[in-house]
């Protein structure tokens, strides 16, 4: 495989092996799915779980991020054979992430907002303070500006002409059914190498998955702080390794919801609340 030396030289020296680590995980779990096979209907064909999967992981400057925030959604949309970190970085820089600035994807703004918040606001910065989001992609993924991880729980594109308003469960079913998590715990390995303080998740106990399913790839998940930040959030636990991290299941981050109201505020509350209660450093 032909690698990407411009991609790889985006990662500082520091992040280089890690990174070097991911991919080698990344094409273990391709190789793992590649004798599948996926049942197109636009093309009326199969297809190799190989042709379908979309790789994905950290960005450059992760690991010098303080907190370290891991995004976690459900699936990869018209991404098939991709690398999702490579091509969003991309994005990102150039203000076009599937065909939208990046001001106009609430997807992508949420992520760039909360963890901007985050990371240069320390939970204390105001939405109307907050920079455009097209202004944050500028400079993200490098020294100068944040960074975070990212991961789908279903690594199968979906490419189907709905993917953007509604998931393909029997598509992510057969993603971690593929996946032989019984004898492979990719999900879980790329937890540990991507070492995240907290994580934040799309909504992904209402995707139709089985949660016994969903936790036996990410690991079991417990409530940390019953449900004082419902309707916007539940606050959770996810062993990582050996260590207990928080995790933020939020609505999905294409939902039509307020920005303010319904993301970004809960999440600075969330983490505050991590930091006072001496939970998150």
């Amino acid at each position: 495989m032909v690698k990407d030396i411009g991609f790889i030289n985006s990662f500082p020296d520091s992040e280089q092996d890690k990174q070097r680590l991911v991919s080698e995980l990344m094409c273990e779990w391709k190789e793992q799915v590649a004798a599948n096979q996926i049942w197109d209907d636009n093309s009326q064909r199969f297809y190799s779980g190989a042709d379908y999967f979309c790789s994905d992981g950290f960005f450059p400057y992760y690991f010098q991020q303080k907190p370290r925030i891991l995004f976690i959604a459900r699936e990869t949309v018209e991404m098939s054979g991709c690398n999702y970190i490579e091509e969003l970085l991309k994005g990102y820089h150039k203000n076009y992430v599937a065909e939208v600035t990046v001001n106009r994807h609430a997807f992508h703004r949420r992520m760039l907002y909360i963890a901007y918040g985050a990371i240069k606001g320390n939970c204390k910065l105001s939405y109307a303070d907050l920079p455009y989001a097209s202004e944050i992609a500028k400079t993200f993924g490098t020294i100068d500006g944040i960074s975070f991880a990212f991961m789908e729980l279903s690594k199968y594109s979906n490419d189907s002409a709905t993917a953007n308003t509604r998931c393909d469960k029997k598509l992510m079913q057969q993603f971690l059914i593929d996946s032989d998590l019984v004898n492979f715990e990719f999900a879980k390995k790329e937890l540990e190498l991507l070492n995240p303080n907290i994580v934040i998740t799309m909504n992904l106990w209402e995707c139709g998955l089985d949660t016994a399913l969903i936790e036996k790839a990410l690991g079991k998940v417990s409530q940390l702080c019953g449900n004082i930040y419902l309707p916007h959030a539940t606050l959770n636990s996810l062993i990582v390794g050996s260590k207990e991290v928080p995790l933020i299941d939020m609505m999905h981050f294409s939902s039509r919801k307020s920005h303010e109201r319904d993301f970004y505020n809960p999440a600075m509350k969330i983490i505050l609340d991590l930091k006072s209660r001496g939970i998150l450093t």
